[in-house]
């Protein structure tokens, strides 16, 4: 057995932080004045509290785990995957770093009919009974939250269509499963237990429903689905069909035999279970609100004072659309132009506007004759219709690619506009081995794709940059670097087989810039065109990047194969956007900015 340390626990690391226990137990911890340490797959977007400590890790990726919790005394763990293959690496570490293991299993390990993750929670105990920690099982088996599946039904509707409404469980408040959590952490007494957690009564689907009813003040009627529709339903999930089976089948046991009742959290934490009553009023505008959304947006013209933050209807995916739930969207010089009006003649929009061209995130629902995605998918691209610095974004299912898998997923909404660029302008110089290609105003967002391509391609890249930037542009490729505040860059390179410029120049700067190009070679510009006098044989083009889907695919190869960097230098909140923009125009920003909803 093992020995039971009674030094008081002081950091705890709380894995699945931003899920509706982890959000629970966050909470719990923070009212006790602990110390709190969250893990999560994607900083950037967890919206957590600023004194809980978060960083960046995945279940699947042991290392990251083990790492977190290199300063905690134990761990609140959960496993929400089906493949189990880096727990025991997960488990095994963590024992050699903590002394304590609250782990959220299921009661499906003890019910007769359990659900289709039963295998995962059965191995997860196992591993960490046989780990040496401290450890502790918590059991609940039907969350009160699994009512929100039917939010946007009851939001557009009276009706509730779902299968086995009979099905009877006693749905437990994740509060309560946090406060069971909390003082197994803390308290003695709770080694090697296993907690069978439930809310404080039995109610079938109907049950549920009328409470919510009575909850949101209007009658709801449920409709019961056969077998088949239900499982139709699910497959817009994108589940595999044997899990759709498995939780059909879980569910139909329910009403010859419902769930288990315990007053378990009654007994630890001295205080009844929540009544399912309480959570529905307590979860009421769930149900009620029009399905609501934040958003960027442009009611007039001027300077960044004119951005505002309304909260406005959520977008509805119409033919060929998806909708995107926003994990980040790309910050661009352009969206200053939106908001100023400065492109109004060359790009007319009708006011207000929300701002954002560049979006990434999770597909939440999808249009008529979307035949390419699928709920759930992750894809990020260029939306030239604007909209992407909102919680939700709609898109052409034409407009956007598979998310690459080995950043993070908001990271990737700084890819299209500026790789796209970079990837035409390259393509454009004609730029291949052995060429020397100058690349003028290199510490920009797209400046940092056209280096790394360009070397890709076996060039001598000669970038300018300033000595904020110089350190990035080398680790992307560049050959030599030119401080173009300092240097002359026609001490550098003369007789390049292409030049390509980033930065907006005057004609002095462009006639000098120009003439460091060979015979034959070739000026590419994305601001304005550099003239070369009538009888040269330098071809000088303007390059303005159209959307190409199968070329950002491209992109995302190579990003997953480890041969493009994305170098994103802040992050940055939707509500702070203002605030961003008046940077952008005082040169405070180098390379590219996310923002996070």
């Amino acid at each position: 057995m093992t020995h039971v340390d009674s030094t008081p626990v002081r950091r705890i690391l709380v894995t699945g932080a931003t899920g509706t226990v982890g959000k629970a137990m966050v909470n719990a911890l923070r009212r006790r004045d602990l110390s709190v340490t969250a893990l999560t797959r994607d900083h950037a977007v967890a919206d957590l509290p600023a004194d809980v400590e978060v960083v960046t890790g995945d279940l699947t990726k042991p290392a990251s785990v083990i790492a977190a919790a290199r300063e905690a005394d134990a761990v609140f763990l959960t496993w929400p995957l089906l493949d189990t293959g880096a727990a025991e690496a997960t488990v095994a570490g963590l024992a050699k770093t903590v002394r304590r293991i609250v782990y959220l299993s299921s009661a499906d390990v003890v019910i007769p009919e359990p659900g289709p993750g039963v295998d995962v929670h059965r191995r997860l105990e196992k591993l960490i009974a046989a780990s040496g920690v401290e450890w502790t099982f918590l059991r609940p088996h039907a969350f009160a939250a699994n009512a929100l599946r039917w939010a946007e039904q009851i939001r557009s509707g009276d009706e509730v269509r779902g299968p086995d409404g009979a099905a009877t469980t006693a749905p437990i408040d994740e509060r309560d499963i946090a406060e069971v959590a909390v003082r197994s952490l803390l308290a003695p007494g709770h080694h090697e237990r296993c907690y069978l957690l439930t809310g404080p009564e039995l109610l079938d689907s109907r049950d549920q429903l009328r409470i919510i009813a009575d909850a949101v003040t209007r009658p709801l009627k449920w409709i019961e689905l056969s077998h088949e529709d239900a499982a139709a339903r699910f497959g817009d999930t994108g589940w595999p069909a044997a899990i759709i089976e498995a939780v059909l089948a879980a569910q139909a046991s329910l009403v010859e035999r419902p769930g288990p009742l315990t007053d378990t959290v009654e007994s630890i934490t001295g205080t009844a279970a929540r009544p399912f009553r309480d959570w529905a009023a307590e979860h009421r505008s769930a149900f009620t609100a029009e399905a609501t959304m934040r958003a960027a947006r442009v009611h007039e013209y001027g300077g960044a004072e004119v951005i505002r933050i309304d909260t406005v209807p959520r977008p509805e995916p119409g033919d060929g659309e998806v909708s995107i739930k926003v994990a980040g969207a790309g910050f661009n010089p352009s969206d200053i132009g939106f908001r100023s009006g400065f492109l109004h003649d060359i790009l007319p929009v009708t006011l207000p506007i929300t701002l954002g061209s560049e979006v990434a995130g999770t597909i939440v629902s999808i249009g008529p004759d979307v035949d390419r995605w699928r709920v759930g998918d992750t894809v990020f691209g260029r939306i030239d219709g604007g909209g992407g610095q909102a919680e939700y974004a709609v898109a052409a299912q034409d407009e956007v690619v598979a998310a690459p898998t080995t950043i993070a997923l908001a990271d990737a909404s700084v890819i299209p506009v500026a790789g796209l660029t970079a990837a035409q302008a390259v393509a454009v110089a004609g730029v291949d081995r052995g060429h020397r290609v100058l690349v003028n105003g290199a510490g920009g967002g797209v400046g940092g794709f056209v280096v790394q391509l360009a070397t890709a391609a076996g060039a001598h890249v000669v970038a300018t940059a300033s000595s904020r930037s110089a350190s990035t542009v080398r680790r992307q490729g560049a050959s030599r670097i030119v401080d173009y505040r300092t240097t002359s860059v026609s001490d550098y390179i003369s007789g390049a087989d292409a030049l390509i410029n980033l930065v907006a120049l005057d004609p002095e700067e462009a006639t000098a810039l120009g003439g460091l190009v060979r015979p034959g070679g070739r000026i590419v510009s994305i601001t304005g065109p550099i003239p070369v006098p009538a009888d040269s044989s330098i071809v000088s083009t303007q390059v303005l990047a159209v959307n190409d889907t199968d070329r950002l695919a491209e992109l995302v190869a190579l990003v997953d194969n480890g041969l493009l960097m994305v170098d994103v230098s802040q992050r940055r909140r939707l509500r702070d956007l203002a605030q961003l923009h008046r940077d952008s125009e005082a040169g405070l920003l180098r390379g590219k900015v996310v923002i996070v909803p």
